[in-house]
């Protein structure tokens, strides 16, 4: 049998055992391909017994510092000698067309961001108008020399089809893996109010969440929050003087980086999921995040911002209040609402659970996925992959 891997997906700046990268797509496409490897900085912090193998990239030493990532990345790309080559990143996109052009092997491309916002972050005047229009440019070349692309939300679908419109591109949503996010029977007791899953910055909203405690504490609610995640840098430092400063050490607590299958036993201890990112291009169009069918998962009723995609969610299945975005008032409202009223907690929050088990479950996203590899690569030993390219409204959208 050749040792050739099937599937090599490459990132050049995601962890091996990043959420979407390796307990999502990664251990589904493994249950169709004999063999998938993922070439990624570092190295991963667990590995399941899944057969599942790992090349290590090295790390890049800046945001525009990647000089030494892309060389190991393509030397690891052209050791893999793939059949199908999923790109995780901009730059990792380009070096997978580099090297499948070589081999004659095929691409596919996971857009996590929207890759114009995410990647002119930070620049400002003539430079963002310049590398958006560079970043958009090299989009177009490439969506026309790949065979599938892969999205988290209808917004990007959307874009990928104006700048190529016979794209094949399908939406995964960022849905929790069932098998892996079990509910614990009897839940556990309650011990935090409100729940962030996630690094806390800034443009996340840390400011905001500290503000709402303080102001909920003052009006006599014994509001925890837990942030299953951390903070780090001047964050954590703004942070750490600010709980000092305000009295509420004991109100504000991280986890630290979890392993995935962790992140749900954290969440399931809390009763109400925020989501305060500010109203920044990359923010407000990027994928629907992970935490937001994390939440509603564990029937935590959400509380978010009116972002296109993640209000229609919350809007359409019921499953908790939308506030203006960068109303720190309305933030406050909705959550002072929830903390006062356990039968609408309770209600919005079945609401989210029962959709995560009717349409947004990992589970269901994985016939999406197989679908859209369908005729990618060569047979797994169950005979399933391979044979002609099909695409039907269920996977991959024309």
């Amino acid at each position: 049998m050749s040792t050739r891997p099937q599937v090599c997906i490459l990132s050049s700046g995601r962890k091996a055992n990043d959420e979407r990268i390796y307990y999502k797509i990664a251990r589904s496409l493994r249950k169709r391909f004999e063999r998938v490897v993922i070439a990624a900085p570092g190295e991963p912090d667990h590995r399941f017994d899944d057969g599942i193998e790992f090349r290590k990239v090295e790390r890049r030493r800046s945001r525009f510092n990647r000089w030494g990532t892309w060389r190991s990345l393509y030397h690891v790309a052209t050791l893999c000698d793939a059949e199908v080559f999923q790109c995780e990143e901009l730059d990792a996109w380009l070096i997978g067309w580099l090297v499948a052009r070589r081999t004659g092997a095929r691409l596919v491309f996971d857009a996590h961001e929207f890759n114009p916002a995410e990647i002119t972050i930070g620049s400002r005047g003539l430079v963002r108008w310049v590398l958006w229009r560079v970043v958009v440019a090299l989009d177009r070349f490439l969506v026309k020399r790949t065979d599938r692309v892969l999205v988290a939300n209808d917004i990007v679908r959307a874009y990928y089809l104006i700048l190529h419109r016979f794209a094949r591109v399908a939406v995964l949503h960022n849905s929790p893996v069932l098998g892996l996010f079990r509910g614990a029977d009897p839940p556990p007791r309650k011990e935090y109010l409100l729940c962030h899953e996630g690094s806390l910055g800034f443009s996340r909203g840390l400011k905001s969440l500290v503000r709402v405690v303080e102001r909920l504490r003052s009006a006599g609610v014994n509001a925890k929050l837990l942030i299953v995640g951390d903070v780090y840098g001047k964050e954590r430092a703004w942070l750490e003087h600010e709980l000092s400063r305000s009295d509420l050490i004991e109100c504000v607590d991280r986890t630290g980086w979890l392993q995935y299958p962790k992140v749900g036993e954290a969440i399931e201890r809390c009763e109400i999921g925020l989501i305060t990112m500010e109203p920044t291009p990359s923010n407000m169009l990027c994928g629907l995040p992970n935490k937001l069918f994390n939440y509603m998962r564990y029937g935590l009723p959400v509380v978010a911002p009116d972002f296109p995609e993640i209000a229609r969610v919350v809007s359409s299945e019921q499953c908790g209040l939308i506030y203006q975005c960068g109303d720190s008032n309305g933030l406050f409202e909705a959550v002072g609402r929830l903390a006062h009223d356990e039968s609408l907690r309770r209600r919005l929050g079945e609401a989210g659970r029962a959709a995560i088990q009717r349409r947004y479950a990992w589970e269901l996203m994985e016939p999406v996925l197989f679908e859209a590899y369908c005729g990618l690569g060569s047979e797994g030993p169950d005979g399933r992959a391979g044979g002609a390219a099909r695409e039907s409204a269920s996977g991959v959208r024309p």
